[in-house]
């Protein structure tokens, strides 16, 4: 009986490490699959107004990875007109127990997370109350897009675009 303790006993911190051990390459995987997200871009964008107008603006991104590649991390600035008009620190994570990603945008207000899943290389964020939505892609000429979608009347809207280059 006190040998079959033992071994449990020496068994469970051997057990304990593997769980931790698969837990961490399946979150660094998940990240590792933005990686076609990374790098410094920068070009055009355009915002559409609920009226239909079109204002553009000049987008650029600098995306990296973090901590051993547990994190994505994406540095946003948008100008009009000469002017700044945004900055964004993005943060985003998977969530290896509930098995999707998290997106964080953080401008000096109260952050909001995103849902996403990635799909067919396109990264797709859900807010909470499922009625916005962004996309990331890489087009196929290599360069990044992002669009941001609202929901109205049962219709998914565009909100801003960008298609930007590598500046690496």
């Amino acid at each position: 009986m006190l040998r079959l303790l033992f071994f449990f006993a020496t068994l469970l911190p051997y057990t304990y490490v593997n769980a931790q051990k698969e837990h961490e390459v399946r979150e660094e995987n998940a990240i590792q699959a933005l990686s076609f997200l990374v790098g410094n871009w920068a070009g055009p964008g355009i915002s559409y107004g609920a009226d239909k107008s079109q204002t553009p603006y000049y987008d650029t991104e600098y995306v990296r990875f973090d901590l051993d590649k547990k994190l994505l991390l994406i540095n946003a600035r948008g100008e009009r007109d000469g002017k700044q008009t945004y900055a964004l620190h993005t943060v985003i994570y998977y969530d290896v127990k509930s098995g999707h990603y998290w997106y964080t945008p953080y401008s000096g207000g109260k952050p909001r997370s995103f849902k996403c899943a990635l799909n067919d290389k396109k990264f797709i964020c859900l807010n909470k109350a499922g009625d916005f939505r962004l996309t990331f892609q890489r087009l196929k000429n290599g360069e990044w897009n992002e669009y941001g979608q609202r929901l109205a009347n049962g219709q998914w809207q565009k909100t801003f675009e960008t298609i930007l280059t590598s500046k690496n």
